[in-house]
C-alpha cells in the first residue's frame, strides 16, 4: 500500500485515472450485470439505476479533475475521497433500507464493492494529506 501511495504522490493526476476506471467498471457491472438480474440481487431496477447514476457522476468528476488538476488544486483529491465516501454511504443506506429483500448475492456484491472503494478512499486520503509540489 505504501508503494501505491508513493506512486500516486509522485503522479497525483493518475489517481483520477485509476479511480475513473474503477467507477467505469462499477457502472458497467451495475448496468449490464445487476440491472438485468435485479431479482437475483434483491433491489429494484430504480434502486440500481440510482447507483448507476452515482457511479457515472464519479466517472465525470474523475475526467474533469484529471484535466484541471494542478498542485495548487490538491483539494480535488480530497473532494474525490469525500465523493467516494458518500457513494459508499449511499450504497450502505440502500442496503440497510432494503435489507429484507437483498439476497446473499446482493450483499456479497455490494459489500465487496464497498470494501474496494473503502481501500481507494484510504489511499486518496493518504495522498491528499501530503503537500503536492
Amino acid at each position: 500500500m505504501q508503494k501505491l501511495i508513493q506512486y500516486f504522490q509522485q503522479q497525483p493526476k493518475k489517481i483520477f485515472l485509476f479511480d475513473g476506471l474503477g467507477a467505469m467498471l462499477s457502472t458497467a457491472l451495475l448496468y449490464f450485470l445487476l440491472m438485468p438480474n435485479a431479482v437475483w440481487i434483491g433491489l429494484s431496477m430504480t434502486q440500481i439505476h440510482a447507483l448507476v447514476i452515482g457511479a457515472l457522476c464519479l466517472v465525470g468528476y474523475d475526467l474533469i479533475a484529471r484535466i484541471v488538476y494542478t498542485s495548487e488544486r490538491g483539494w480535488l483529491i480530497k473532494a474525490l475521497a469525500l465523493l467516494n465516501t458518500l457513494y459508499c454511504i449511499t450504497t450502505l443506506s440502500v442496503l440497510i433500507l432494503h435489507y429484507s429483500s437483498i439476497t446473499i448475492l446482493g450483499w456479497a456484491y455490494f459489500l465487496g464493492e464497498m470494501a474496494i472503494v473503502g481501500v481507494l478512499v484510504y489511499l486518496e486520503w493518504k495522498i491528499s494529506a501530503i503537500p503536492q509540489h
